[in-house]
């Protein structure tokens, strides 16, 4: 089995190198960390660590390395984290609340063995981390590359032109992402849902089982910070990039109609 993997992989490594050439160390080391990110955070979990705040240190360490190696060291990045971290910490607050007032079970025994866990909220929060972070990363990444494109432009632009740009940008991608999320969580639940529909289990009653219900929720939650993430991005962008372009269309220099030199 472990030779069909290598296989694989030096398949995968071949690709990647053919087809990004030199970009393909950035996606390697955004890969390797991102890997490495994850053992550490399930060490942590298993060594008794509390779920929810490795769940806060992972989404702040992977957002963090992912945007910096991408972009560099600069407001873009500075505007994708702190979009990405107020998308996921908001949604995920959702999920912790919705999941504790319902009382759910998820998981609790399997991770009591070796974790001790009291409360599954924390593992549902984690859940939903791992699930969408990727996915509101990517989001937030596109529309703000879009605004660059707009503030880099000849033609200066407001904080409310980009902001409203902004909206109008991450309206393109919405419909695209809120059906991977349904097609991720479907992949998932896929084997529970049939087991239901196999035993006449309705809809509504799947709801009562917490496996069923934890899909569910992170689905809905998730297409929200789908949502939630344009206004966000596109606000953010706007206050960190409220000086018009260095670029302009019109002289700022003109004397009866004409250039002046300006000294």
């Amino acid at each position: 089995m472990q030779i069909n993997l290598i296989i694989l992989l030096v398949a995968f490594l071949v690709l990647l190198v053919v087809l990004e050439r030199f970009n393909s160390l950035k996606t390697l080391l955004r890969l390797i960390l991102t890997i490495a990110f994850i053992c550490i955070y399930c060490k942590e979990i298993a060594d008794g660590k509390t779920i929810g705040i490795a769940s806060l240190i992972l989404v702040v360490g992977l957002s963090a390395v992912n945007i910096l190696i991408k972009n560099g060291i600069h407001k873009k990045t500075l505007s994708e984290l702190i979009s990405v971290l107020i998308t996921s910490f908001a949604t995920g607050l959702i999920v912790w609340l919705v999941s504790r007032r319902a009382k759910l079970n998820l998981f609790k025994d399997e991770v009591m063995r070796f974790n001790g866990v009291r409360s599954p909220n924390g593992v549902m929060f984690g859940l939903y981390i791992i699930v969408t972070l990727g996915i509101f990363m990517d989001i937030v990444s596109r529309i703000n590359y879009h605004l660059d494109e707009e503030k880099d432009k000849t033609a200066d632009i407001t904080w409310k032109e980009q902001f409203l740009k902004g909206i109008e940008i991450g309206r393109k991608y919405i419909g695209e992402k809120i059906n991977t999320i349904i097609f991720m969580i479907l992949g998932v639940s896929l084997f529970s849902i049939c087991m239901n529909i196999n035993r006449d289990i309705k809809i509504y009653d799947m709801l009562k089982q917490h496996e069923i219900f934890a899909y569910f929720l992170i689905a809905i939650v998730a297409n929200i910070g789908v949502l939630l993430s344009v206004p966000i991005t596109a606000c953010i962008y706007a206050c960190l990039n409220r000086k018009k372009t260095i670029y302009k269309t019109v002289s700022e220099n003109k004397v009866d109609g004409k250039r002046s030199l300006k000294l």
